[in-house]
């Protein structure tokens, strides 16, 4: 009898291959889709100013008491703009993904966050200026120092006002999956703040970077008008509607606990700010060039990979029968972004004074300062990897309206925060608020992966 002829196996599917592609991203849990890796490329491109932002502002600012006082100004500003923004985006993404997923358009829900946001911006702003009176009051007429903290203050409040309505704006746009619309939109800001930082700051001190700051925010707006119009003009079915109204009241709730959140988390910043204040001269700026040193990369996967990822999913969650495979889903994508991030995570660290250097290394700023900078944003990189899990876990709980454990979350950053500066700042200086940052980064990621755990049934597998 002849044997039967024998048959080739089929070769395993290359990763550089359609097939193998296909299967790194089926196991890459959500992060290597399509619309992922589209939006990643470009923010990547269109935020590349963001990372000469920094380079512009040492050469052209240095360090010293006048920038100590604008970044403190900056922090106070940022504080009320992120407590805000936060909220709009976050909150609006699940809630006007779930609607237009039912067939209503989520026009009405988008107009009262904007109303919302219109009026967080005036109280926020209030609060700040009034703060700042209180505890850093402007220096005396004559004083070498020029504009006190307050009048930077002011001259931030357009850059805050604008940018909550710019963050409200690209959430609906994330929410109805015009990922490149609104990603490519946040190359305006950096590039007019470089412009008028280079071309102004020699003259004008810091106040050139506030303007340009307030004016980029305001360009990006009027780019994402027509935009947001046409997304929003009518519903767009996919399945039949569901009838209801829109869940205002549920809304709201979230909103609140996202908004409390964020007010609680973004004290963090403000703690380092005015405990580094008391340290010697350009400590408090030292660690600003720093931490947006670390927020290059960090905001580069945080805007690209992760919102795709938190519209995919609370549109997951709005559909009974992908529910099921949530929890899962969100574990492997965590596990995904820890393996990816720790080695570059330590080439950064390795490569500090190098890097450092050549960012920071000229023009006004002090090469003196630059082995201080280099330790500060090593130290930073190292939480990068469970800051971006931490980041993961609260995408999850956003996109599955479970807020409130933020709230929670965001008390006990402050409270290790306060703790960890008391007990190593006196001890390593601006490089001991990096390392309590670092350290509270670590604690988080394990609070928030407990509270998911817990809120998220297990059920299916990994999408």
């Amino acid at each position: 009898m002849s044997s039967p002829p024998k048959t080739l196996d089929p070769p395993a599917p290359s990763v550089f291959g359609a097939r193998g592609l296909a299967a790194l991203r089926a196991r890459s849990y959500g992060l290597l889709s399509g619309d992922s890796i589209r939006v990643s490329i470009t923010f990547a491109i269109t935020r590349a100013p963001a990372f000469l932002l920094p380079m512009a502002i040492a050469s052209t600012l240095g360090v010293s008491s006048h920038t100590d006082r604008f970044f403190l100004a900056l922090a106070l500003a940022t504080f009320a703009l992120n407590a805000i923004s936060a909220t709009a985006e976050s909150v609006a993404v699940p809630f006007l993904a779930e609607a237009q997923h039912q067939g209503r358009s989520g026009r009405l829900m988008l107009e009262r966050m904007m109303i919302g946001v219109t009026g967080g911006v005036a109280v926020a702003l209030t609060v700040a200026y009034v703060g700042i009176r209180i505890v850093w009051p402007t220096p005396a007429t004559g004083s070498p120092d020029g504009v006190g903290a307050a009048e930077y203050l002011l001259a931030l409040a357009p850059y805050v006002a604008f940018g909550s309505v710019t963050a409200l704006a690209t959430g609906a746009l994330y929410a109805s999956r015009r990922f490149l619309i609104a990603t490519s939109s946040y190359g305006l800001r950096p590039l007019v703040a470089i412009a008028f930082v280079l071309a102004l700051g020699p003259r004008i001190g810091a106040v050139a970077l506030a303007l340009g700051l307030s004016l980029g925010s305001l360009i990006q707006i009027l780019a994402l008008v027509a935009p947001l119009r046409r997304a929003y003009a009518k519903p767009r079915p996919r399945v039949p509607a569901a009838g209801g109204k829109p869940a205002l009241p549920s809304l709201y709730g979230q909103a609140t606990w996202q908004l409390l959140a964020s007010l609680v988390h973004g004290i963090m910043p403000l703690i380092d700010r005015f405990m580094t204040w008391r340290l010697e001269t350009g400590s408090l700026s030292i660690l600003e060039y720093s931490e947006r040193l670390w927020a290059v990369p960090v905001n580069l996967l945080a805007s690209g990979v992760l919102i795709v990822c938190l519209t995919d999913w609370s549109q997951a969650h709005a559909d009974p029968l992908k529910r099921k495979q949530l929890r899962n889903t969100v574990l492997g994508a965590a596990r995904t972004v820890f393996l990816a991030m720790v080695p570059i995570a330590a080439l950064i660290i390795g490569l500090r004074y190098q890097l450092v250097g050549m960012v920071l290394g000229r023009g006004a700023f002090p090469l003196d300062s630059i082995p201080v900078a280099a330790d500060t944003t090593a130290v930073l990189f190292a939480g990068m990897p469970l800051y971006l899990v931490g980041l993961v876990y609260v995408r999850a709980l956003v996109a599955t309206k479970r807020t409130r454990w933020l709230f929670f979350v965001a008390v006990f950053q402050v409270i290790a925060k306060v703790s960890g500066n008391l007990l190593l700042l006196p001890v390593w200086g601006v490089v001991g608020a990096a390392a309590a940052t670092t350290g509270v980064h670590a604690l988080t990621c394990v609070l928030l992966m407990m509270a998911f755990r817990r809120t998220e049934p297990s059920t299916g597998e990994a999408t």
